[in-house]
């Protein structure tokens, strides 16, 4: 199946463990927890601007094609175990200028990404270079 729910607002939404070919999710809102544990993207898997208001939880999900996750904002515990992408580490899973509004949580994220915690408490995404430097532009 092919979603596009940009801009819904999303309650408890489960599609764990299912098969998506397209997904856009585009400035949805995921109210309480999401989830998509072990859920396969074959096609786009596009969440760039949502807002994930409870538990985002990605573990073990898989994605084909690149996943957009630019803009963000995890206000509660985002898992992204073994979530893996069949097209590289730089274009694979996405998490530019993404927001962690609670970043002393047990936050999991994808290889390759780490947090950074801003002065006013806040937290954003850094994608990673090989040997723990950030990179540019990412």
């Amino acid at each position: 199946m092919s979603l596009d729910l940009a801009g819904a607002t999303l309650i408890d939404f489960d599609l764990d463990g299912g098969h998506v070919v397209d997904a856009v999710f585009d400035q949805a809102t995921f109210s309480k927890d999401a989830g998509f544990a072990e859920a396969a993207f074959t096609g786009k898997a596009w969440f760039d601007g949502a807002v994930f208001t409870g538990g985002a939880f990605f573990n073990k999900a898989t994605f084909d094609e690149t996943a957009s996750f630019d803009g963000v904002t995890f206000t509660g515990h985002a898992e992204f175990e073994k979530a893996t992408s069949t097209v590289g580490i730089r274009l694979g899973i996405r998490l530019g200028w993404a927001v962690v509004g609670d970043p002393v949580a047990d936050h999991v994220w994808p290889e390759g990404w780490r947090l950074e915690t801003a002065p006013e408490g806040a937290g954003r995404l850094i994608r990673e270079e090989t040997g723990g430097a950030p990179a540019q532009g990412v």
